[in-house]
């Protein structure tokens, strides 16, 4: 694990009823996918590692400090990553 995101009980749109609740990975992923697009939105110089290491430096600790084995390097964080994505010069 290297990040964690909201994963349980997230809405999503259904074919039958219109929305519904579901858990899983399948429904955290796009967070982190959307955080990371924020951010080379924000700074298109930015690289993968940069991007990756900006995810983790922002990551709410939930438990002991830096990275672990549960929630890895702790709760996503959009906002405070797009702030830590370091700008390149050109």
């Amino acid at each position: 694990i290297d990040l964690a995101a909201p994963g349980v009980e997230v809405w999503t749109a259904a074919s039958v009823s219109g929305a519904r609740p579901k858990t899983g990975t399948s429904f955290a992923a796009p967070f982190v996918a959307a955080a990371a697009a924020l951010m080379k939105s924000a700074n298109s110089s930015a690289t993968a590692v940069d991007i990756h290491d900006a995810l983790g430096k922002s990551a709410e600790d939930l438990g002991a400090p830096g990275k672990d084995a549960v929630v890895g390097w702790d709760l996503l964080n959009a906002r405070a990553a797009c702030v830590v994505t370091p700008k390149k010069a050109m």
